[in-house]
């Protein structure tokens, strides 16, 4: 059922782009994309993953030394793996092969993740606010997602921060709520809390969250005008906050199970942030097919280049991958020294 449930979400919102729509008017709007204006557009999303790697790297350096030869090419790693496989596997993909860089702890790593995500998210629900404001619109609903997010991801900021400042104590506190059960499940119940604790308060300093907004905001904003450069390469008379919308919306929808490359929840989402502009629903699901199909394309082809030029090659890679659940299980412990590439 847990497989299923990725394929029925890509179905049911797939379904909710694609109704009532004319397929032969969007079919016209995908032909007539403007080559150069699209030409000129992937420099600029495959830019904004650059920066996300940086910033990967920017995180685990807090940790240990980690140049952009290695952060970046693990993101695209990892995005290639999202677009191909569902659960964000990608994800855990990045931070094992950095847990094996740096022989840190893998729950270390997840724990970047952790604040890596919630940056994120309140980086998207500063973009959706000026996108509200520009916009004008007054939608309870979009209103109502706003708050939700800026609560969440504030609430979210808020437990890094105290775990950050009080780790001893939230060791503790696990140690006593888990003293019933046996001391081999006890010991590796702490173990992961500690390293995830580790990790949260070696990348959770001032300079290194602020550097890491920064980058957070370039590399959106990156995206953004990646998403601004193909509605114009479409004919549409967008403004900014047309793609302010979409890549708020796309970015909060995939908080959802993911299915592999995001299809469907990209779809419905580009659908609904384009409505608010009146814009024609067989136009904006055009234009999200142009958007999915490019970053997933775009993507997987400098991700498999990464893995093709590695050392250990794609049949490592793989292997790694099918390794992931064993490692999950094992998240407290550092990875073997053999391991490493």
């Amino acid at each position: 059922m847990k497989a299923l449930l990725p394929l029925l979400i890509m179905v049911f919102f797939l379904w909710l782009a694609m109704k009532n729509i004319r397929f032969d008017l969007a079919y016209e709007t995908i032909t007539q994309l403007d080559i150069p204006m699209w030409l000129a557009s992937i420099p600029v999303y495959l830019a904004s993953h650059c920066i996300r790697g940086i910033r990967w790297g920017t995180l685990v350096g807090a940790i240990h030394p980690f140049p952009p030869r290695l952060s970046i090419p693990y993101v695209f790693m990892g995005l290639t793996i999202n677009s191909l496989l569902p659960a964000r596997l990608g994800e855990f993909f990045r931070a094992q092969q950095s847990s094996v860089e740096t022989q840190a702890p893998f729950s270390t790593m997840l724990a970047v993740i952790v604040l890596e995500r919630l940056i994120d998210g309140l980086v998207i629900t500063l973009f959706l606010s000026l996108a509200l404001t520009w916009s004008g619109t007054d939608s309870p609903i979009l209103k109502g997602v706003q708050i939700t997010a800026l609560s969440g991801f504030s609430i979210g900021v808020l437990i890094i921060v105290l775990l950050a400042l009080a780790p001893n104590r939230i060791v503790s506190t696990v140690r006593w709520l888990t003293r019933w059960l046996s001391d081999t499940l006890s010991q590796r119940l702490q173990g992961i809390v500690s390293s995830f604790v580790t990790g949260i308060r070696t990348v959770a300093k001032p300079s290194v969250f602020s550097i890491t907004f920064l980058l957070s905001f370039i590399q959106w904003t990156l995206e953004t005008t990646f998403y601004f450069m193909i509605f114009r390469a479409l004919g549409f008379e967008a403004g900014y906050s047309w793609a302010l919308m979409a890549i708020s919306l796309v970015s909060l929808g995939s908080i959802l199970p993911a299915t592999p490359g995001a299809v469907g929840v990209h779809q419905f989402a580009v659908v609904m942030a384009l409505s608010i502009f009146h814009l024609d629903k067989a136009h904006a699901f055009a234009a999200s097919v142009v958007l999915n199909v490019n970053q997933v394309v775009l993507t997987s082809i400098f991700g498999l280049l990464f893995v093709h030029f590695r050392k250990d090659g794609i049949r490592k890679t793989l292997e790694r991958l099918q390794a992931l659940a064993p490692l999950r299980n094992r998240a407290w412990e550092p990875p073997e020294n053999g391991s490493s590439s």
